[in-house]
Formats: structure tokens, C-alpha cells, sequence
């Protein structure tokens, strides 16, 4: 069985993105389990961790662009709680490159289908060492 990648989506932005990639036949990596959250700042390291444990080969979290939050401080709060996760992910012996942040606005589908759709396959490489899109 293959492990799901689940991608934490805020409302205003990854959502609408992902969902408009159904409307424009894009296609999404089978592997992502998306998870729809009113802000990606409401997501907690716990939350993250919890995933990894369940059997989650990755965790992503996509926001808004720093701009455009409708939750003034969201992206912020993500960014730097993925941040902070990579170091104890580290000690603890997990890839860090398994946690992944990426803004995307909603007019972004073909950005998301991509940067979910690479994070994935390099998960499934054993390949964590690069950011998506690069």
C-alpha cells in the first residue's frame, strides 16, 4: 500500500487552487490526501506530527502568499512553524525534507498540481533534498 501524502489547504487559497485543477483537468499526484483548513496557520506541529505517525510519507502546508492572508498572520505562522519542526523532525531521526510549507493563491492551480505533485514524487525517490518547483 502506497502511504498518502497529506496536504494541509487553507480555505482562501490551496483549496481553491486544488479544486480549480478539477475544472481546468489537471491532474493531482494520486498520492495527495488533502485536508481542508480554514487558515494553514491553525495547523499545529502536533497536527504535522500526528500525520507522520499515522503513516504519512509527507506533510504539506499550503497557504496564502504573505500578502494576501486573510488571516493577517497565517502564512507567518506556518512558515515558521514548519521551520521550527524541521530541527526537532531532525533530532529525532526523521527527514525533515518530509514537512514542506508553499504558498499558492487560488488562481494558482497549475503551481499547485506541480509543487504537490513533485513533493510527492520526490518523496516516493527517497529525494527530499530540493523545494518544489525548483
Amino acid at each position: 500500500m502506497i502511504t498518502p501524502v497529506v496536504a494541509f489547504c487553507c480555505e482562501n487559497s490551496a483549496y481553491l487552487a486544488a479544486d480549480a485543477c478539477g475544472s481546468l483537468r489537471i491532474g493531482l499526484h494520486p498520492d495527495i490526501v488533502m485536508v481542508r483548513v480554514p487558515c494553514i496557520g491553525s495547523v499545529k506541529e502536533i497536527d504535522i506530527l500526528r500525520e507522520l505517525e499515522e503513516g504519512a510519507r509527507g506533510v504539506v502546508l499550503a497557504g496564502c502568499h504573505k500578502d494576501a492572508c486573510h488571516h493577517l498572520q497565517g502564512t507567518c505562522r506556518a512558515e515558521k512553524r514548519v521551520e521550527g519542526l524541521g530541527a526537532l523532525l531532525r533530532e529525532c531521526g526523521i527527514d525533515s525534507g518530509r514537512v514542506r510549507y508553499f504558498a499558492v493563491s487560488p488562481r494558482e492551480a497549475r503551481t499547485f498540481a506541480a509543487m504537490t505533485g513533485e513533493f510527492a514524487w520526490n518523496l516516493t525517490r527517497g529525494n527530499n533534498e530540493h523545494e518544489p518547483g525548483e
